[in-house]
């Protein structure tokens, strides 16, 4: 992804309508430095990134206030007005979006309310159960549902989460922020003084204006990524199991999904035979903890165990397993693979492809960037939505 060293004002202030009205801008010198980039979900694309960066400098669309909240007051940006505000996008209706609010919460459980307040904004996708889902669910923050994607929309909120967190002053300064990136932002925004006497913050020009500036009016359903092609070439041997790279590989199955189905469409998988008690399993879990957690949206890891339900649910909790398990005493997909050992792993393109093999702990990040790359992965439908039209996808 092209890094951006200046961000929306400068980016709008920079660019014109097609009357040749210049875009205002809050300030033409938001700038991230080396160590604030790093905070940024480096798996937006560049055309999600322009949008996310254009409401960087200003002060969001103010929460309308005929969306419904749950779990919580209403609340108003203005009324949090010196403190970092988190606004944290999210859906019912996968796994990554149900996770998100609840990853928030955890990863700034270290910071005083009196300084950190997130709101959790459930997208229309899915919108329609959330009332219900809401009251089985706590999600640790106040949750308001857009149910039309209009507030959705103004903010640059597609298909995956988005986080943007807002300074003591109401600005949004870090737009599209990753899960670890999240604590250091709000930790530097903290730190920082409010000021009660200065003028409230500019609010951000109308989506309509910003996609003008940006060259994207009259195109709001973009074709579908498209991957490079260029995935890892297939070295050395695999001993102990069929050899399928190259090839079309099993069907994700699983008898029993312990921490519900994940959505996989146009996602990268990454499917993991284990045991609980497989020492070197239990050891390899942190690795691809870090794996989900660094692909959030383009790839889905599964372990997948033989053993009964009884055995492996307790271990979720109890091994910090932070990505999808499931049960399959049938092993419907190992006959496939023959694998006579564990831990054992295949990473599957979405196209069911498998694009490497081996254990899971010789499997880098650089290598499963690349195979995301290369299939285009990501966005759950496999299309950038750049507006909510009004119609969610199944």
């Amino acid at each position: 992804m092209r890094m951006r060293m200046i961000l929306a004002g400068a980016v709008l202030g920079a660019m014109a309508l097609a009357g040749g009205t210049p875009v205002a801008r809050a300030d033409a010198n938001v700038e991230l430095d080396a160590e604030e980039l790093r905070w940024l979900d480096r798996r937006v694309n560049d055309d999600e990134r322009a949008i996310l960066d254009s409401i960087v400098g200003y002060a969001p669309p103010e929460i309308p206030t005929d969306l419904t909240w749950y779990q919580g007051e209403p609340l108003t940006l203005e009324s949090l007005r010196g403190k970092v505000v988190v606004l944290q996008t999210w859906t019912r209706s996968s796994v990554i979006g149900r996770a998100a609010p609840v990853r928030t919460v955890k990863v700034l459980e270290g910071f005083s309310p009196d300084d950190v307040r997130v709101i959790s904004i459930h997208t229309p996708e899915g919108a329609e159960g959330s009332a219900m889902y809401l009251t089985r669910r706590e999600v640790g923050t106040p949750v308001v549902v857009d149910e039309t994607g209009a507030y959705c929309d103004e903010l640059g909120a597609f298909d995956r989460p988005v986080t943007i967190v807002l300074d003591r002053q109401g600005v949004a300064r870090y737009s599209g922020v990753s899960i670890t990136g999240l604590p250091q932002a709000v930790g530097r925004l903290v730190e920082e003084d409010f000021d009660p006497s200065a003028p409230a913050p500019k609010t951000v020009p109308s989506r309509d204006t910003r996609d003008a500036a940006l060259g994207f009016a009259g195109d709001p359903a973009p074709a579908p990524r498209k991957g490079t092609g260029d995935y890892p070439p297939i070295v050395g041997a695999i001993n102990g199991a069929n050899d399928l790279r190259g090839k079309k590989g099993p069907e994700l199955f699983a008898q029993d999904w312990l921490t519900g189905k994940p959505d996989v469409e146009n996602r990268v998988i990454v499917a993991e035979f284990w045991a609980t008690w497989c020492a070197p399993c239990v050891k390899g879990i942190p690795h691809l903890n870090e794996l989900q957690a660094a692909f959030p949206d383009d790839v889905v890891v599964v372990g997948i165990s033989d053993e009964p339900a009884s055995k492996v649910k307790p271990a979720i909790s109890r091994l910090n397993m932070r990505y999808t398990v499931a049960i399959d005493p049938s092993r419907r997909m190992r006959q496939m693979i023959k694998n006579r050992g564990i831990p054992h792993a295949i990473v599957m393109s979405p196209d069911g492809v498998v694009r490497w093999q081996g254990h899971p702990a010789t499997l880098e990040e650089k290598t499963l960037a690349q195979i995301v790359r290369a299939a285009g992965a990501g966005g759950g439908s496999g299309a950038n939505r750049y507006r909510w039209t009004g119609a969610t996808e199944s």
